[in-house]
């Protein structure tokens, strides 16, 4: 399990929050590395709310790290396959232009059905994040971090 800071932007339900999180760069936070075009590194995320953490509150999640590969492959990993499927059927089983109209539907019918399933809450049943606790106000570095990403 991974944690993260955060600050709550709305309350969904009475155990639901919208969280908006500063995300880890892939270059390891040298943006020197990179040319500085990771763009803005803040995201929203869906996170259970036992605590009953308000908005505008520095909150400190915890994000199922080893769920995330799962959730990667589920979304990217079986369209890649499909691709590679009909692709090998093409010229054998199917023409060219078929294949091609077959693949491209086949994509965007998929995604059709993650956004349905996102919306419906099944992967935030499967992959749940969680506040686990309050941040404290006195902080002085925690408080200007959450700053930054109320400005964001």
């Amino acid at each position: 399990m991974e944690q993260a800071s955060g600050v709550v932007i709305e309350q969904v339900n009475a155990n639901i929050a919208k969280v908006k999180i500063d995300r880890k760069t892939m270059c390891g936070e040298n943006c020197a590395a990179c040319g500085q075009i990771c763009g803005s590194r803040a995201t929203v995320v869906l996170a259970e709310n036992k605590i009953n953490a308000k908005q505008g509150d520095p909150v400190i999640v915890q994000i199922p790290t080893s769920k995330g590969f799962q959730a990667m492959l589920f979304t990217y990993g079986i369209p890649i396959l499909y691709t590679f499927l009909l692709v090998a059927c093409m010229g054998t089983f199917l023409s060219e232009t078929l294949g091609a109209i077959f693949l491209l539907s086949g994509i965007v019918l998929w995604f059709f059905l993650l956004w349905i399933l996102e919306k419906k809450g099944v992967f935030f049943a499967m992959f749940k994040t969680q506040i686990i606790r309050i941040q404290e106000h006195n902080d002085e570095k925690t408080e200007h971090h959450n700053r930054t990403l109320r400005q964001r």
